[in-house]
């Protein structure tokens, strides 16, 4: 696919050939973001120099691949980009779009301060209840990370009471359910997740269907809910596939093992147990850990609990993408001091 746009005229690419590109990133943004990001990169120097309206949707989805993809290059690039004087007349309605997305770079580099401070700087750019629920998930997953469950549920709620989108509301939802969930509070989780993954399935969202379908099999698991377990596993399972994400598939796995050993009680077949162990680099280390934790202690399987033993002993952080210049300082729109430690635009 990548190949598709290589060309070896030194020139830009023409309408249909950007077309082509902002239709392929859009498509590789859900599936496979290394790739997308990839793609980005190889399209970056064939890019006109001049703005318009479709250059910037490019733009925007090389942005969201690079957060993706936890690439900082494409997003300093991209940013550094859109800061620039020519940029400003196409960015009326976008600018919460580019802050927002650098604010969930940051926080998926754990830089959560910067995070909160981005998203509070994105709330001066909203213009609809819709960009307002955006900014808001964003900063209610902030403050679900550094323990203010208080504030992420204020705000998911006073949210929710300005909407009446669908969607806007199922993802509300979805991050609500997050919250019950980590103070144990299952059944209130359980019932976010269901209105959440039947929107999301309905209106064919598959990536946002398989996660919350997923959190809600995780919840039914927690909860020894076997029926609620059997009345989804199937709708799930067809949006885990639908999404493409290898991550779905793999915890997907991991939760059909434990329905079919503890409820159907069927013995662990030697294939699925090596899948099981093989996706174990995947899952370790994210939020999904405490609850392999769980699925490992219900399999009571000894090779896949001294895998996963194994596994978390030598378990390292994930080192991203991150050069000495660190944060990505918008100062164009967000007018903070800068340290010497940061990199500043505009």
């Amino acid at each position: 696919m990548l190949t598709s746009l290589l060309f070896s005229a030194a020139v830009a690419l023409s309408p249909a050939e950007l077309f082509k590109t902002l239709n392929q990133l859009k498509e590789l943004n859900d599936k496979n973001p290394a790739q997308a990001v990839a793609l980005f990169h190889q399209a970056q120097e064939k890019l006109p120099t001049e703005p318009s309206k479709g250059l910037l949707q490019v733009y925007l989805a090389g942005l969201e691949s690079g957060v993706r993809a936890h690439d900082y290059d494409a997003v300093s690039d991209i940013v550094a980009q859109l800061s620039r004087d020519s940029w400003q007349a196409y960015l009326q309605g976008e600018h919460i779009h580019v802050i927002g997305s650098v604010a969930i770079y940051h926080r998926r580099m754990h830089d959560y301060e910067y995070a909160e401070q981005l998203n509070k700087c994105a709330l001066n750019y909203v213009a609809d209840e819709k960009q307002y629920a955006r900014i808001a998930n964003n900063l209610a997953v902030v403050y679900r990370f550094t323990g203010q469950h208080k504030k992420a549920t204020g705000i998911l709620k006073e949210a929710m009471m300005l909407s009446d989108d669908r969607e806007i509301i199922a993802n509300i939802k979805n991050n609500l359910g997050n919250l019950y969930f980590d103070g144990n509070s299952y059944r209130n989780a359980q019932l976010m997740y269901i209105r959440a993954f039947l929107f999301h399935s309905e209106t064919e969202q598959f990536g946002h269907a398989a996660g919350t379908g997923l959190n809600l099999l995780n919840t039914q698991i927690h909860l020894r809910d076997w029926g609620g377990f059997l009345r989804f596993k199937a709708s799930v399972a067809v949006q885990v596939n639908a999404s493409g994400q290898a991550v779905f598939s793999d915890f997907y796995q991991w939760q059909l093992a434990v329905f079919d050993t503890v409820v159907e009680k069927r013995q662990l077949q030697a294939t699925t147990q090596e899948k099981l162990i093989a996706s174990m680099p995947t899952l370790i280390g994210s939020e999904l850990t405490p609850s392999v934790d769980l699925y490992v202690q219900l399999l009571n399987n000894t090779p896949i609990s001294e895998a996963w033993r194994k596994a978390k002993a030598k378990h390292q952080p994930v080192q991203f993408n991150k050069p000495e210049g660190g944060r990505i300082v918008i100062k164009r729109w967000c007018n903070r001091g800068v340290s010497s430690a940061t990199q500043s635009w505009g």
